[in-house]
């Protein structure tokens, strides 16, 4: 969550937590969704005895996994001063980014927070979106002034720890969220800026596949509804037409011996409901194809056989590289905040050499043919 053009003073941070803590509703659907606990699981109906499959065909979490491999699957290369190299790989850079990432495509934006440990070495971890607020002023261009962290502990307070540029408070927040009380006083950070890199999937801060939702609900009941039906047809009904004189046993005795025998003005039939198969297939179908195509991945079924060209694969990948590019673009700039972070403090105790810093990304994306 952002809060523009406020001070970092007690009663905005209650209100910012009061606030953060209505957007999380939002955020944890988001994470149900990935995960698979969806709409569907929850649908009940009043006859025990009817049939109500409920499955999950999850393609949010193949909407989220694919984006994130594609831009970040593969290492990205960073060249920088060997020792902001050093503590890069000391905090395992390359799992870091793969942990932002999946947070900037299933809830919208990622955060990192840097810190020191017991032994005084300079460590950042990706931090649980739900916990993050980021303060920014209100200029043109914006600038991070404040961080935010508010932790849920199991007696249902809060524990909240506010950065600005210089120094780090530690509070105590009541489970009603209205009383910010002091625990620990300011002691400085030395890194220089607000010690955390944000990462936003645009300006919406939207997941990838939260569009789709909708689409992913209709598709579940769609599937499921149509186990239903079989299951249904499976126990349908047999009608004895002008038979009443049918009894119990005679039924068993059917059973066993697979044999009915009718007179010639009566009849025996099952009684069904008629699907058209061919009508749910393709519904099943075009609610697939719409999901794929407006979480902007490509359909795998088309595109793994062999003689698909390099040309046709570039211009089915060509929506997913839109996505991507903005992706590395948001990467790019954090990697960058990231590189001065670490030199800010590290410069403290080492000379670092001058290097431009230059960072490459490679698509990871298995080709067949020409490559993009």
């Amino acid at each position: 969550m952002i809060v523009y053009g406020a001070t970092l003073d007690t009663p905005t941070i209650v209100k910012a937590c009061n606030d953060k803590a209505k957007h999380n509703v939002r955020l944890a659907q988001l994470e149900d969704y990935y995960e698979g606990n969806q709409a569907i699981l929850q649908r009940h109906y009043d006859d025990p005895t009817k049939p109500n499959n409920r499955i999950v065909v999850n393609y949010c979490k193949d909407i989220a996994d694919f984006i994130t491999s594609y831009v970040v699957g593969q290492p990205v290369k960073v060249q920088a001063p060997q020792a902001v190299l050093d503590a890069m790989a000391a905090n395992d850079e390359q799992a870091e980014l793969q942990d932002v990432v999946h947070d900037m495509t299933v809830c919208g934006f990622g955060c990192e927070l840097f810190y020191f440990d017991e032994c005084g070495e300079v460590h950042y971890d990706d931090i649980d979106p739900t916990e993050c607020i980021v303060f920014y002023d209100d200029d043109l261009k914006s600038h991070i002034t404040g961080f935010v962290r508010m932790v849920k502990q199991p007696d249902e307070t809060y524990d909240v720890t506010v950065y600005d540029a210089t120094s780090v408070w530690t509070y105590k927040l009541n489970a009603a969220l209205s009383q910010l009380t002091l625990v620990e006083d300011a002691y400085e950070h030395h890194f220089g800026d607000v010690p955390i890199v944000f990462y936003p999937n645009g300006h919406d801060m939207q997941g990838n596949f939260e569009q789709v939702i909708p689409l992913q609900d209709a598709l579940n009941k769609v599937v499921s509804d149509s186990v239903n039906d079989w299951e249904s047809f499976v126990d349908s009904y047999l009608v004895l037409e002008n038979m009443q004189g049918t009894t119990q046993d005679d039924i068993a005795a059917m059973k066993a011996n697979r044999v009915l025998l009718t007179d010639p003005d009566s009849k025996a039939y099952w009684l069904t409901k008629t699907a058209d198969n061919d009508r749910i297939k393709t519904l099943q179908d075009d609610l697939r194809g719409m999901i794929l195509e407006l979480g902007n991945v490509p359909d795998l079924k088309d595109i793994t056989g062999l003689s698909v060209s390099g040309e046709a694969m570039k211009f089915k990948l060509t929506k997913t590289e839109i996505q991507a590019s903005r992706i590395e673009r948001i990467v790019t700039a954090g990697i960058m905040r990231k590189v001065l972070l670490l030199s800010n403090v590290l410069s403290l105790t080492t000379q670092l050499e001058a290097v431009d810093v230059e960072i490459e990304f490679t698509r990871n994306f298995i080709m067949t043919g020409e490559e993009v």
